[in-house]
């Protein structure tokens, strides 16, 4: 380190001045923008700091897409690193992409008919439904279950599924009126598949591959001289059958399928009661 030299002082004898030379600092500005910087990134820097890595920010909902500044041109360019013959000041801009997420639209069947990307914090756009002849579309639904509507005015945060809802048309179908005292009674099934005649496993589902061709044939307490009508349907939407007998290629289906055998009243038009079976289609 030695001793200042006070150049006051008398000259005596020869002598020998060392030169002393201090690094200049030079600052490291961050602009953030809303993120949390790194305890790794450095305030500043010298002609002896050598290359210093800049190690990426945070920021919730957000990928970090580089540190922008300019060059001693003035032209903005994006750097990773800084390297100390830079001397110079240097303010560095964090640029982010938003998070995006798939929002996906499903109809009765568990088919996807369309896909949006939609940022964190943006909301869903409707898509115009198919158009299924025979059949009302009444809506977008938040649940498998098409009990709770769609609210497309809240913000998106995660990936979604929107469930499509159809309903046949009074026109083409059965015009079910509800008794208002439910007529109870029982329908049983044989599901086949293939020659094998299939058992529901212990919470009732059946279990399929998805492409099989499934029979199911429905047996009914009722007077078959009653000209009852025999209405499935599956996933909420009416299927052709023969009459008693329903058989449906699963390659359209995944996961789980609702599958309802519904009996009602040729004069009245009257339910007189339902049953239902579930199916588990696997890929």
């Amino acid at each position: 380190e030695g001793e200042k030299y006070d150049f006051a002082t008398p000259v005596t004898t020869e002598f020998t001045l060392y030169g002393r030379y201090i690094p200049i600092e030079y600052k490291i500005i961050y602009i953030l923008n809303d993120g949390k910087n790194s305890e790794k990134n450095p305030e500043s820097y010298n002609v002896e700091s050598g290359i210093i890595t800049l190690t990426d920010p945070q920021k919730e909902h957000y990928t970090f897409a580089g540190w922008t500044t300019k060059d001693i041109t003035g032209e903005e360019t994006i750097i990773k690193e800084i390297s100390s013959s830079f001397a110079r000041d240097i303010t560095l801009t964090a640029t982010w992409t938003i998070e995006s997420f798939k929002v996906t639209f499903i109809n009765s069947s568990g088919i996807a008919i369309g896909e949006q990307s939609v940022e964190y914090g943006a909301k869903v756009k409707p898509i115009s439904p198919t158009t299924m002849e025979g059949y009302s579309f009444k809506g977008w639904y938040a649940d498998e279950d098409l009990t709770k509507e769609f609210d497309f005015d809240t913000p998106v945060d995660s990936d979604l599924i929107i469930y499509g809802k159809w309903v046949a048309d009074s026109s083409t179908g059965v015009n079910v009126d509800f008794p208002e005292e439910p007529v109870t009674g029982v329908i049983s099934f044989v599901l086949t598949s293939g020659d094998d005649i299939l058992d529901p496993d212990s919470q009732g589902y059946y279990t399929v591959e998805q492409g099989d061709i499934i029979s199911i044939k429905a047996s009914f307490d009722v007077d078959p001289t009653a000209n009852d009508i025999i209405i499935w349907t599956v996933n909420g939407i009416d299927v052709e059958s023969d009459g008693e007998l329903l058989e449906l290629d699963t390659s359209t289906y995944a996961g789980y399928t609702y599958i309802v055998c519904s009996v009602y009243d040729a004069e009245t038009q009257k339910i007189i009661f339902t049953g239902n079976l579930n199916v588990a289609v696997i890929k």
